[in-house]
């Protein structure tokens, strides 16, 4: 593996992982190696980051302008249906990425983009960060205690009720729900609903 390929993995990893490879590579490192590292994590990261952040919100501030001029095409931002939203489609073009706010179709669902010059797949579950399901929050069912329809790449809060092939469900936890962690194959986060037993009275 070369040392493009190294990053660019460590790149995919979540917090917990990323620490445990610091951890890693700091046994590695010499102690005027360690004393380096730790003056650029200190003082040129949070420099860098701030320079990153004021180029990006300059980049931003561009796109509004486009927009607003009718340069760039605006997303739709509010519709009578799901379909009714801009349908996401992969581009090339850094200046007509989803911003944040942006609202898109894709799969059935109304994404909403969670970061500025988006250019990850709405719906797919590593993008979990990067995108929002706001479906079911701006077309909420007319009966607020029916079920909702269960969809994989959602993520679903404690207490909400779907309905998954006939079957009513409850969400145990909030997560993240994957493509195949439906409430049959993933039990502990759903549980099954019981239809109400008859009771018999007795008579007096």
């Amino acid at each position: 593996m070369t040392t493009d390929e190294f990053i660019a993995a460590i790149g995919e990893l979540k917090t917990a992982d990323l620490r445990s490879v610091a951890e890693a590579i700091a046994w590695q490192m010499t102690s005027a190696e360690s004393s380096d590292f730790g003056y650029w994590i200190t003082v040129k990261l949070p420099e860098l980051r701030e320079t990153k952040r004021a180029a990006q919100e300059a980049k931003a501030k561009v796109v509004t302008d486009l927009r607003k001029n009718g340069t760039i095409t605006k997303p739709v931002t509010e519709a009578d249906a799901p379909d009714g939203f801009t349908f996401w489609a992969p581009t090339d073009t850094e200046l007509e990425l989803p911003m944040t706010g942006d609202r898109y179709f894709r799969v059935g669902r109304v994404w909403e983009s969670l970061r500025d010059f988006n250019d990850s797949e709405p719906g797919l579950p590593q993008n979990w960060a990067a995108w929002r399901d706001i479906t079911d929050e701006i077309f909420p069912p007319e009966d607020e205690n029916a079920p909702l329809e269960y969809t994989d790449n959602k993520r679903w809060k404690q207490g909400q009720r779907v309905n998954f092939e006939g079957t009513i469900y409850t969400c145990r936890t909030d997560h993240y729900a994957a493509p195949g962690w439906n409430p049959t194959t993933a039990h502990a986060y759903w549980q099954k609903e019981e239809p109400a037993a008859d009771v018999d009275v007795a008579e007096a």
